[in-house]
């Protein structure tokens, strides 16, 4: 396999642009993915990546998927216990928002708001409660996370298994420790991730600056539980800290104005 680059005006004096390179492999040119161009975004391992990496592409794509369950769901939320629409909920809309969610859930969040309200949306038609219903309550009842939740709690099981050294070998080097970076230099935080300084907003959301953020938030010890009961205690913490109640004073909410 060959890979050639050609510059459409070869010479040419002015600043480089992209539209101005053909890529080709083996004679066959490469389209390129942006929204300028006739493909907007391009699926690998079924996730969508775009240009920008924004995931509004993929996204759009996985909440079509989940309306689609919600109406199905919807018709039949009347006949089935509270139990079974739970299952429906794990088994049609629970793999469309976990399944790559290390990499698109640290979109803006004007991208994902969307995806969370569909997911509102579900927790409220799986307990057969009102449109405007508050959802935190049921997330708790239903041991169900919340969209950021679920994007936490998988980061940090991948921090994990790095921590304990359980990932293969390419990820290795991929964080560092406060230790390795200041080595002369023994505190109470060289035991802690070394966070990088970023320069956007974007990159300050990227697993290399957001995971090390999450695991030195973390307040249990990890060296000393097996996986499993890392997961537990990961999930019973974000769960007991969504409110049983919650009391608001929308006159229009079924829940506080009964």
């Amino acid at each position: 396999m060959t890979l050639i680059t050609s510059v459409n005006k070869p010479g040419s004096c002015d600043p480089i642009r992209r539209d101005r390179f053909s890529l080709k492999i083996n004679g066959v040119p490469l389209k390129q993915i942006s929204n300028n161009h006739d493909e907007k975004s391009s699926k690998f391992l079924g996730v969508l990546l775009d240009e920008s990496l924004s995931w509004k592409g993929h996204l759009n794509y996985v909440n079509a998927k989940i309306s689609r369950a919600l109406f199905a769901i919807k018709q039949i939320k009347n006949i089935l216990p509270i139990s079974s629409l739970r299952t429906l909920y794990h088994s049609m809309i629970h793999p469309h928002i976990s399944y790559g969610i290390l990499a698109w859930g640290n979109a803006a969040s004007k991208n994902l708001n969307r995806t969370t309200i569909l997911q509102k949306r579900a927790i409220r038609i799986i307990n057969r409660t009102a449109y405007n219903s508050h959802t935190e309550p049921l997330f708790k009842k239903s041991c169900i996370l919340k969209l950021k939740d679920l994007h936490d709690y998988v980061a940090l099981q991948l921090m994990y298994k790095y921590h304990n050294k359980r990932l293969p070998i390419s990820f290795m080097g991929m964080f560092s420790y406060n230790r390795d970076i200041q080595l002369e230099q023994n505190t109470r935080q060289s035991h802690l991730m070394y966070i990088e300084r970023c320069q956007s907003s974007f990159s300050s959301r990227l697993p290399r600056y957001s995971f090390p953020i999450l695991w030195n938030h973390l307040n249990m010890g990890p060296d000393y539980i097996s996986p499993s009961q890392f997961r537990t205690n990961i999930k019973t913490t974000m769960l007991n800290s969504y409110a049983d109640k919650v009391n608001c004073l929308n006159p229009m909410c079924r829940d506080c104005y009964k």
